[in-house]
């Protein structure tokens, strides 16, 4: 459904049509993710974390570096990463050259949660998302040029 008729509203440009469409498109997909995210107990924040954790695996990652490439990026990180070590889903361990600082590698059981929930997440973008991967990166394009 054209977004002016979901949420009832007529737009007094182009540009600002876009970007009601771009939050509104995000938060629907936030709330598919959350459904597959709330069987596991944890926040969309804590998948981009695994995600982050994992593509750098078997290489540690530090608290900073996680933050700088996070999604959302105002979250505590202390907090998000403390949540994940009760969880079994990431080892913390202090960085042998650098005592300030923090080793963090996903487990084995990170791994294992990680893949189900993508694989839950793949599903569900099948189902939900209507866009040919042409038409997924023109709009991934015109995404990347909005954000200049």
């Amino acid at each position: 459904m054209e977004i002016g008729q979901e949420i009832k509203t007529k737009f007094k440009d182009n540009r600002n049509k876009a970007m009601v469409n771009i939050m509104y498109t995000a938060n629907w997909f936030r709330d598919l993710n959350r459904d597959i995210l709330k069987q596991y107990n944890i926040l969309p924040q804590h998948y981009n974390v695994l995600r982050i954790v994992n593509g750098a695996y078997p290489e540690a990652s530090c608290p900073s570096e996680i933050k700088k490439v996070m999604l959302d990026k105002s979250p505590d990180i202390t907090r998000l990463l403390d949540k994940l070590v009760k969880m079994g889903y990431i080892d913390r361990c202090l960085n042998e050259s650098n005592r300030r600082s923090m080793d963090i590698r996903i487990s084995v059981e990170g791994q294992r949660v990680l893949d189900d929930m993508t694989n839950q997440m793949n599903q569900m973008r099948a189902e939900h998302f209507g866009l040919t991967e042409e038409d997924a990166d023109t709009l991934s394009q015109l995404l990347d040029k909005a954000r200049l």
